[in-house]
Order: C-alpha cells, then sequence, then structure tokens
C-alpha cells in the first residue's frame, strides 16, 4: 500500500512538473505572425514584432515580447509610432489553468512614443480600429488574403469594453 501511494504521489509530482517545464521547450518566436495578424484582425494596428517572445511559468506567469513597434501612419516623418524594448505582462496563474487570460500587470520597459501631427492635419494618435469580426469569418478572411480595413469612422475607444 505504501508503494502504491508513493507511486502515485511521484507521477502525480512528475506530471506537474512537466506542466510547469514544458513551456521552455516551445519556440515561442515561430507564432509571432500569428500574434501579429490576431492583433490586427482585432484592432487594426501594424504591429511587428523583431525580438524574442518567452513565456515564464515559475515563480509566477510572464510574458516578455521584446522589440515592438507600431508602425506610423502614412505620410508621417518617423517610421514608428510606438518602439518599446521590452513588454512584460504578469499573468494569473489559477484561472490560466481554467484556460482565461487575466493580466496582472502590464509593463512596458524603454517606449517611445512619437506624436505627430500632419500638414494636412491628421495626427498619428487618432487610432482607428475594425469592428470585430467572429472567428470562422476572420478564418476565411485571413485565409484569402480580405481582412478587414478600419473605417474612418471608428475610433480607438469606440470598441474598448471595460
Amino acid at each position: 500500500m505504501q508503494r502504491f501511494i508513493f507511486g502515485s504521489l511521484f507521477l502525480i509530482i512528475g506530471f506537474l512538473g512537466a506542466l510547469l517545464i514544458a513551456p521552455n521547450f516551445i519556440n515561442w518566436n515561430e507564432y509571432r505572425d500569428n500574434i501579429t495578424e490576431n492583433i490586427y484582425s482585432k484592432t487594426g494596428l501594424n504591429i511587428e514584432i523583431r525580438g524574442n517572445i518567452k513565456l515564464e511559468i515559475l515563480p509566477s506567469p510572464v510574458l516578455l515580447i521584446n522589440n515592438i513597434n507600431l508602425a506610423n501612419i502614412e505620410g508621417a516623418m518617423t517610421a514608428d509610432t510606438l518602439k518599446v524594448e521590452t513588454l512584460e505582462m504578469s499573468i494569473a496563474l489559477i484561472p490560466l489553468l481554467g484556460r482565461q487570460l487575466k493580466i496582472n500587470t502590464i509593463k512596458l520597459i524603454k517606449p517611445i512614443l512619437n506624436i505627430e501631427i500632419l500638414p494636412d492635419g491628421r495626427n498619428n494618435m487618432a487610432i482607428t480600429v475594425s469592428k470585430p469580426i467572429n472567428n470562422q469569418q476572420s478564418k476565411s478572411m485571413s485565409s484569402v488574403g480580405l481582412i478587414q480595413k478600419p473605417k474612418a469612422s471608428d475610433t480607438f475607444l469606440d470598441n474598448i469594453e471595460f
């Protein structure tokens, strides 16, 4: 009986250890294009991730993304509206185990924000966002290359839910 208990305990601890170590063996950089396409389809923002993506589980879950650039509007003097050396997101562990994402904190390390007003009166802070589309439609549209473009009447704050 004692062997069975120790054997079961060993298997449970081994399984939990494997769950905690497994994310270290995944190359998160392979998902860089998927992340940027998903952000574009949801927000209309052209974000480019040039650095590494890393997920740490211990001591608490943290997502680190290095060298993020947000493209500027056409006609602006600088190429990027926003550059961030590192984005650090602290994630709650218990909801994550239940397949829910709860972000505790977001840190932007060395952000550089370029605010411009163009001669025609436009500025690069008037971010437009496309209306959310359902997941089925998004997959079919992205496979053909027909991603919904934002309308000029849709502002960034119109689509944020609090």
